[in-house]
């Protein structure tokens, strides 16, 4: 009697076991096979930057006598590589000929951005610029403290890999078993790491043989000062096109990324312009675009494609200096 129910329990178990497994096997394939998991390591961060202990000092004397360093150290935490001298670092908030400060802007050199290779990975590159030989050859009354500031800007690139469920007849389903994939869906993405990511992926019918499909260009900036803007107006000083940060003509390049998708099939046109790239404006760090693939003659099947964003990154730290006075 004792071994009737063990075996009764054993067939049970095992009956919902197989159950389990027919669920996960029937629908795995139909909706989004595209596991994103292993493709980018993801996060929002692109560099980071700090200032190295005591360079600069906390205090430092007047009337020119004491030199000293600044010295910022510089971390790719993305996966986009920086290329040699493509990046910058500049001081400012001070009066540079009272600093003794004779180039007040230097380049970054290269910094290889985080990688995974298998069940490896690889730490994006720290690097540091040094500002050497200031000195502070003004005189004060007693003490005050200024407030030293360095910018930093560089080029960037975002890319994401999702899916598209594509058929040359969109117009309807008859049966929902023999169907490869979803028209309409929300689809799976990975993101590679940077201060832009892309989320939000979907895709439906339009029309015959026609797929829309939409995605959010998302920017997560770290603190208040980091700001995206267009690619190619950040100069060497860290101004944009010439102009500082503050003015109105670096405020209208602002929020502005180049997108670029490749679905490798024809005629796909994204926000109306026929093309598969343009420029578009974030507004509160967000942006939908929407891009239709004409599919007319394709099969059924699921295709991987690839979403780029190009930008330029500007962000900046501050510290604090207090100028002592030196009696003669």
């Amino acid at each position: 009697m004792k071994l009737k129910k063990i075996s009764s329990i054993v067939l049970v178990a095992s009956a919902l076991l197989f159950a389990g497994c027919s669920t996960s096997s029937s629908s795995g394939g139909k909706s989004n096979g595209f596991n994103p998991a292993s493709s980018f390591n993801g996060g929002s961060s692109g560099l980071t930057f700090s200032f190295e202990k005591d360079a600069p000092p906390q205090s430092v004397k007047d009337q020119g006598i004491q030199p000293f360093n600044v010295r910022l150290l510089v971390k790719n935490e993305g996966e986009f590589d920086i290329a040699e001298n493509s990046g910058y670092v500049s001081l400012a908030g001070i009066d540079k000929s009272v600093y003794n400060l004779q180039d007040s802007s230097k380049t970054i050199p290269q910094l290889n951005g985080f990688k995974v290779q298998g069940a490896n990975t690889i730490e994006g590159r720290t690097q540091f610029v040094l500002f050497s030989n200031l000195k502070y050859s003004g005189e004060v009354l007693g003490s005050t403290s200024e407030k030293l500031i360095a910018n930093i800007c560089y080029p960037y690139q975002t890319r994401a890999s999702t899916n598209l469920c594509v058929s040359g007849d969109t117009s309807s389903y008859v049966d929902e078993d023999l169907k490869i994939c979803d028209l309409q869906s929300d689809r799976n993405v990975a993101s590679s790491g940077g201060p832009l990511l892309i989320e939000n992926v979907k895709q439906y019918p339009s029309g015959t043989s026609k797929v829309d499909f939409q995605f959010d260009i998302v920017h997560k900036p770290a603190v208040v000062t980091s700001t995206l803007y267009e690619s190619g107006s950040i100069g060497s000083d860290c101004r944009i096109n010439g102009n500082l940060q503050t003015s109105s003509e670096a405020r209208a390049k602002q929020n502005i990324v180049k997108y670029t998708v490749n679905t490798g099939l024809s005629n796909l046109n994204c926000e109306g312009s026929s093309s598969n790239s343009n420029s578009v404006t974030l507004y509160d760090n967000r942006y939908t675009v929407i891009c239709s693939q004409d599919t007319s003659g394709q099969d059924e099947f699921e295709k991987p494609i690839s979403i780029t964003l190009d930008y330029e990154y500007f962000d900046r730290i501050s510290t604090d200096i207090t100028i002592e006075h030196i009696q003669r």
